[in-house]
């Protein structure tokens, strides 16, 4: 899911744990209601293989939760790209920044 909201990536704790992702620090995450909760920042590798991604990156982790499979892509995630959004089709766009922008293109 996409969360221009988000500073980071945002993945369920259970994840975090069974990928064995290192943590770097605790911290808070602000809600979109304004409600804060405890969470853990972890170092990870990202892969989207849809898109050709994959690095390093900060995900966050709620402390009180863990059964979800959601992963919420932030905006340290989405600054490396120009996102299109195609609701008429149900498709999301990737273009990495600094690449030469090429519209998405319409085959039907």
């Amino acid at each position: 899911m996409i969360d221009t909201g988000a500073d980071t990536v945002l993945i369920p704790r259970g994840i975090a744990r069974r990928l064995g992702l290192r943590p770097i620090r605790n911290t808070v995450a602000i809600l979109a209601s304004g409600e804060q909760r405890a969470a853990i920042s972890y170092m990870g590798v990202l892969e989207i293989p849809a898109i050709g991604y994959r690095d390093e990156i900060e995900m966050t982790a709620m402390t009180d939760g863990g059964d979800s499979n959601h992963i919420l892509l932030g905006r340290n995630f989405l600054r490396e790209f120009l996102v299109t959004i195609d609701c008429a089709n149900d498709v999301v766009h990737y273009q990495r920044v600094g690449d030469r922008y090429s519209p998405p293109v319409d085959d039907e």
